[in-house]
């Protein structure tokens, strides 16, 4: 029966530098053990994080339980594990075997020769934009109804008000006829 083991080490050194000794621990990575804290976050709320040993392309342990000790896919196979393991870093938009389309972000830990990788479906990772954008709108309509009113009611020539009329609600109007359109672009790559 083999076990999947994690061996930390590390040097004692005297006070000229030293090695006079080594301290070294091991953790079974099949049991519960101080990298399952990784299992009770999630990215956002549906994302997921998964802490991957790419020399053997192994899953040590992620937000789904049900992943740890897992393999990844074969090399080729599925477009977010390969680059992790050949040694990028940094993000990348996909299409996940659900379907549905990911955003995954890779940093690696050198010190274990690990990487950790977080992935949130697109949907949710440009949500608050999208909120934003939408915000935007509403104030700039209010902002521009508010301009409109003020001089409409001021004590000011008739033609002055149809000209102001004029200035202000032609950008609004274009606004509000490009807002459906008007949302961030998401490029796969």
């Amino acid at each position: 029966m083999s076990v999947w083991v994690c061996l930390m080490t590390a040097p004692i050194r005297d006070s000229q530098g030293l090695v006079i000794g080594a301290i070294a621990g091991l953790t079974n990575l099949g049991r519960l053990n101080f990298l399952d804290k990784i299992s009770t976050y999630r990215y956002g709320k549906t994302g997921s994080y998964f802490l991957i040993a790419p020399r053997w392309r192994l899953i040590i342990t992620g937000s789904d339980p049900s992943s740890r000790m897992g393999t990844l896919p074969a090399p080729g196979v599925s477009p977010w594990a390969d680059p992790g393991t050949e040694g990028y870093e940094g993000s990348a938009i996909y299409i996940a075997s659900s379907g549905e389309q990911v955003l995954s972000s890779v940093k690696r830990i050198p010190a274990a020769n690990w990487y950790l990788m977080a992935t949130v479906p697109t949907a949710e990772a440009i949500a608050p934009i999208h909120a934003m954008q939408e915000r935007r709108l509403l104030a700039a309509a209010f902002l521009s109804l508010l301009v409109v009113l003020l001089t409409w009611f001021s004590p000011s020539p008739g033609r002055t008000k149809s000209a102001i009329w004029l200035v202000v609600s032609t950008p609004c109007y274009k606004l509000w006829r490009n807002a459906k359109n008007h949302y961030v672009p998401i490029k796969s790559s």
